[in-house]
């Protein structure tokens, strides 16, 4: 074969209809495929538009979620430091109830009065901060409100009638703080039944 003569006989600035229809597919793909890579980057774009606007708030966010942690930790230690005063508030007040109670049992009139004065003074105090004791003799025993640490029987009163306070209880916007401790009534039970 002759290859100058077969080179002679092709022209290579003449395109083939099959290759020039290859050329256009190409083209054609091509360019939807740079329409999709450009439609891809817009909405790449938008995305990272979103997701920087995210970031932004999301660091708002975990700084208001600092703030609201710390408003949370002294709003804690406020209510431990509330609750010691009020407990301590309380043992003062237990140290007034117990003088007040022995004077009384030891026919100390004078003291008595005083004292009562004093624990009355100190009630009212308290009810202005919304606290309220928990004293009810002659009541019905509530175990919410009240503890019984002693049982006594007579057949006169009704069963489980609070016969005595021995130390007040409190509440505190309607939340018990101490229940009262009182001697309660059980009524003597017949040796028939």
């Amino acid at each position: 074969m002759d290859f100058n003569k077969e080179l002679e006989g092709f022209n290579f600035f003449e395109v083939d209809a099959d290759l020039e229809n290859y050329t256009n597919e190409t083209v054609c793909y091509l360019d939807a495929f740079n329409r999709t890579l450009k439609k891809i980057g817009k909405e790449q774009n938008s995305a990272n538009l979103l997701l920087d606007e995210l970031n932004e708030k999301l660091e708002e966010n975990s700084g208001r979620t600092a703030i609201e942690s710390d408003l949370r930790n002294r709003l804690e230690d406020a209510n431990r430091e509330n609750r010691l005063h009020l407990e301590n508030m309380i043992a003062m007040m237990d140290q007034v109830e117990d003088l007040y109670r022995y004077s009384l049992k030891h026919n100390s009139a004078e003291w008595a009065s005083q004292i009562k004065l004093v624990w009355e003074n100190m009630k009212n105090a308290l009810a202005l901060s919304g606290i309220s004791i928990i004293d009810s003799s002659g009541t019905g025993f509530d175990p919410q409100i009240h503890t019984a640490v002693l049982v006594r029987v007579n057949a006169d009163i009704p069963a489980e009638a609070v016969l005595e306070v021995l130390k007040s209880g409190y509440t505190a916007k309607m939340q018990v703080l101490r229940k009262a401790k009182v001697i309660i009534n059980k009524k003597e039970e017949c040796e028939n039944e």
